[in-house]
């Protein structure tokens, strides 16, 4: 199986993924491997002694402790060195770590994200040039991207080799409650199969929830399709089963938790609204009290499922 993005007509090999950007990628490793050397040597501290000019300024005095005639003072923490008249001691003030090495590196990075089709913060994993909504308009595109290319592998090739190995399977007889007569009479019956890719939650989950419960309300989307989307490789079977299951169990050890649905679906009544009381007539004298406005006031809330 050959998988490859056509692009046009009539392309028959498929193009790697990174060939817009791999000579930037070799770029970038030749410049950091560059930088790391000129750091190391830059780390090595070195001073020099600036010696006024004499009669012959290539010569070396030679000594008994120095007979090459070489002068290199090993210096160490604390150490002072007393010069002679006219030297003068020369600090080495090393130019690396490079300061624009950084934002160098994120320009190159963000060719290489425009060429690779993804964002920036997604490839280099650096979020510190970019805000709340920059990142997510960025995250939103990805996920698309990745959504688009989960559903062209499974329909390329996790589909045609699903009916190539369910075909061998059930001719081999490895799979026994399938019986060949079945299979043959009906091979799409077997090979309906679904696949569960994952899904992506978002960062901010509460109102991620609300959006998803407006949009089920509204018909916009499914629970099926909500759940696909986030509920990292689970379906909407697998859901209800596993809650079947867990309520169960807290059925049975009498435990409630206020994620129990005799719990968070009750709700409170509303209390009735009295009517007032017509006003007192002088002639007639006062009226007896009226009990069914005496049990209304004194009821209780009342608990209802819905």
């Amino acid at each position: 199986m050959h998988l490859r993005l056509v692009d046009r007509w009539p392309q028959t090999r498929g193009e790697p993924w990174l060939h817009a950007v791999a000579r930037k990628l070799n770029d970038m490793d030749g410049y950091s491997e560059a930088e790391i050397v000129a750091a190391r040597g830059a780390a090595n501290y070195l001073n020099t002694i600036k010696t006024p000019e004499v009669d012959n300024p290539l010569a070396q005095p030679v000594s008994p402790s120095n007979p090459s005639g070489e002068k290199e003072i090993v210096t160490e923490p604390g150490m002072t060195i007393k010069l002679a008249p006219g030297e003068e001691m020369q600090f080495n003030n090393p130019s690396r770590p490079n300061t624009a090495l950084d934002p160098f590196m994120r320009y190159m990075l963000r060719e290489v994200a425009a060429g690779t089709g993804v964002s920036y913060e997604s490839l280099s994993r650096d979020y510190s040039q970019s805000n709340y909504s920059s990142s997510r308009l960025a995250l939103l595109d990805d996920r698309d991207l990745w959504r688009m290319l989960q559903q062209w592998f499974l329909r390329n090739f996790r589909l045609p080799l699903h009916r190539e190995w369910m075909q061998m399977a059930v001719l081999a007889r490895a799979i026994m409650p399938i019986r060949v007569e079945e299979y043959g009479v009906d091979p799409r019956k077997f090979d309906a199969v679904l696949f569960k890719p994952r899904g992506w939650s978002w960062v901010d989950p509460t109102k991620e929830v609300e959006a998803y419960k407006e949009a089920i309300k509204a018909g916009f989307t499914t629970v099926s399709d909500v759940i696909a989307q986030t509920g990292g490789g689970q379906d909407v079977e697998d859901v209800i089963t596993t809650r079947t299951r867990e309520l169960a169990l807290f059925k049975q050890a009498a435990l409630v938790f206020d994620t129990s649905p005799e719990v968070y679906v009750a709700e409170e009544k509303p209390a009735p609204i009295a009517e007032p009381k017509p006003k007192k007539d002088d002639k007639d004298g006062d009226d007896p009290p009226n009990k069914d406005d005496e049990e209304s006031r004194t009821a209780e809330p009342q608990l209802r499922l819905v």
